[in-house]
């Protein structure tokens, strides 16, 4: 859509086993094939690369970040890579190991890598549920040679169709189910806008004030938010306690964005430790505050 989001889908799962030698993986059914990722595809040309100079705010072709599902901006000239529903295209982002499926025409920063199966071994949208989590994130560099190099379990064909129907009916719903909330949130923002900006309650006629900041309802008072509420730290965990299926996950400023809270934690621990300020055991209800650099903020 011009200006709007472009249409792509990303699934977050549980992390899938790292091979990388074929002889590493378990015995596999009848008819599967261990294959490593970089056999199991076409690699595709990404075309002309964007970047933050040369990307447009508005246009008919989105451009790829590295970010599970945003863009960098548009633009208007040929897509570097053709997509549609009945031919989608994977993409690997090197440096956050995020995949997509995107289907619809798109273009690329540098570092994406444009994917599709290769006929008559794999199929494109079950190519993309295969590799989910193959390759995790542990610091920022390259990971397209790793992934390149993972070894995943190849059925045949038709089992393959199968798999991906069922998770594709599931991933649809889910977008159905985003967009529906993306709504809601949006009625929610118009509606805190009436009553907290334009100060436009239902059946009831205030009687305004001046004030520093403008026109208030008379009664109401200008306060700063440190003192009206306490701002607790967070804490520093420590790396070496992480543990892939912990009980407990660590909220990071990755969690916290602009109104949405993003369930999945990418680190986990066993247990608390035992120096963790009451506080940092949130509750229902906790309000967190990110704050990334000067002028960004999370709520």
């Amino acid at each position: 859509e011009r200006g709007g989001v472009a249409w792509g889908l990303r699934v977050s799962g549980p992390q899938q086993p790292l091979w990388l030698k074929a002889e590493d993986t378990p015995s596999l059914p009848h008819g599967w094939q261990a294959m490593s990722t970089a056999d199991a595809c076409i690699q595709l040309k990404p075309g002309k690369l964007f970047d933050a100079k040369t990307v447009l705010p508005v246009g008919r072709v989105p451009v790829l970040n590295q970010s599970a599902s945003g863009f960098i901006g548009y633009h208007d000239e040929y897509p570097g890579v053709e997509a549609s529903r009945v031919r989608p295209v994977v993409t690997f982002a090197n440096h956050t190991c995020e995949v997509r499926l995107m289907r619809q025409p798109f273009s690329c920063i540098q570092n994406i890598f444009p994917k599709i199966g290769k006929p008559g071994v794999t199929e494109t949208e079950w190519f993309f549920y295969a590799v989910q989590g193959r390759v995790g994130l542990a610091d920022y560099k390259g990971h397209h040679p790793l992934f390149r190099q993972a070894i995943i379990p190849v059925p045949p064909l038709s089992i393959q169709r199968r798999i991906a129907s069922i998770l594709s009916a599931y991933d649809d719903l889910i977008e159905v189910n985003r967009r529906r909330i993306a709504v809601l949130e949006e009625m929610a923002r118009r509606l805190f806008e009436e009553w907290f900006v334009h100060f436009r309650f239902p059946g009831n006629q205030l009687r305004m004030v001046d004030s520093e900041l403008g026109p208030m309802p008379e009664g109401w008072s200008i306060d700063q938010l440190g003192s009206i509420a306490k701002l607790l730290s967070g804490f520093a965990f420590k790396s070496s306690t992480f543990i892939e299926d912990g009980d407990f996950g660590l909220v990071t400023i990755k969690n916290v964005q602009d109104g949405v809270f993003i369930e999945n934690c990418a680190s986990r621990l066993s247990r608390p430790p035992e120096n963790m300020p009451p506080h940092c055991a949130l509750k229902l209800a906790d309000l967190l505050q990110s704050r990334l650099r000067e002028s960004e903020h999370g709520l």
